[in-house]
C-alpha cells in the first residue's frame, strides 16, 4: 500500500509545475497547520478561540479552511489568543531553486493591460 507521503513525493517528482506551486504554498499551509494543531492541543473549539479573539466564530472557520489568505495581524492575534508568540523566519534559498517573481502594483497591472 502506498502511503500519502510516497504518493506526494511521486506526484511532485513527476510534475514540476505542481512542485513549484506546492513549494510556493508550503509556508502558508505549514503555518496554518501549526496554529490549528496548537488550538487542538489546548482542547479549544473554534467558538472558544473566536471568543478569546473577540471575533465571530465564522472568522475562525474561514481562517482554518484556508480559502482566503489571512492578514498577518489575524495570524498574530490567533497565536496570541492561544498563548503563543508568532515569529516569521526568512531563510536564504539555494541559488538553483530560487526564482524571483515580479510583484506588480495594481497601477502597473492596469497600465500593462491597457497596452
Amino acid at each position: 500500500m502506498t502511503t500519502w507521503k510516497e504518493a506526494r513525493q511521486r506526484l511532485l517528482a513527476e510534475n514540476p509545475r505542481l512542485k513549484e506551486e506546492y513549494d510556493r504554498l508550503g509556508p502558508r499551509f505549514g503555518t496554518l497547520a501549526k496554529l490549528i494543531d496548537a488550538r487542538e492541543r489546548l482542547h479549544l473549539s473554534q467558538s472558544e478561540l473566536a471568543r478569546r479573539m473577540d471575533v465571530p466564530a465564522n472568522v475562525i472557520s474561514r481562517f482554518e479552511s484556508a480559502q482566503h489568505s489571512p492578514r498577518l495581524d489575524t495570524i498574530i492575534a490567533y497565536a496570541n489568543a492561544l498563548g503563543y508568540e508568532f515569529r516569521a523566519e526568512l531563510k536564504k534559498r539555494h541559488a538553483a531553486t530560487a526564482k524571483a517573481r515580479p510583484v506588480r502594483s495594481s497601477r502597473q497591472a492596469t497600465a500593462r493591460a491597457r497596452r
